[in-house]
């Protein structure tokens, strides 16, 4: 006699909550969670890339927020995003990255 045992398991709710923490709330950008979870596998001497780096500061967001409100400080924030994402190629091997409360980062292969 002989059986087979077939197991399934739906994992698109554990899909959905791994890209969430991966992505910034505010922005849709990746974060920095996203970014620490990726460095290992470009730290690997088999996945040796040419790469570049560019770090981009909104200066006086605290004094937007501070005198505006949060509430500018968050449509800026968006809005500083949405500059970046779209000034990406999408044929290029870059992401847009937000890495701290105003600090964001692009990351460009070279493949």
């Amino acid at each position: 006699m002989q059986a087979v045992l077939l197991v399934s398991r739906d994992i698109t709710s554990s899909k959905r909550a791994e890209e969430l923490s991966y992505r910034d709330k505010l922005t849709g950008l990746y974060n920095r969670n996203y970014m620490e979870s990726k460095s290992g596998y470009f730290a690997q001497k088999e996945a040796d890339y040419p790469a570049s780096l560019i770090m981009a500061d909104c200066n006086y967001l605290k004094r937007t927020n501070d005198t505006l409100g949060h509430e500018y400080g968050d449509l800026l924030l968006k809005r500083i995003s949405r500059i970046i994402q779209e000034s990406i190629p999408e044929t290029a091997m870059a992401m847009a990255i937000r890495a701290g409360g105003d600090e964001f980062l692009i990351v460009c292969l070279q493949l």
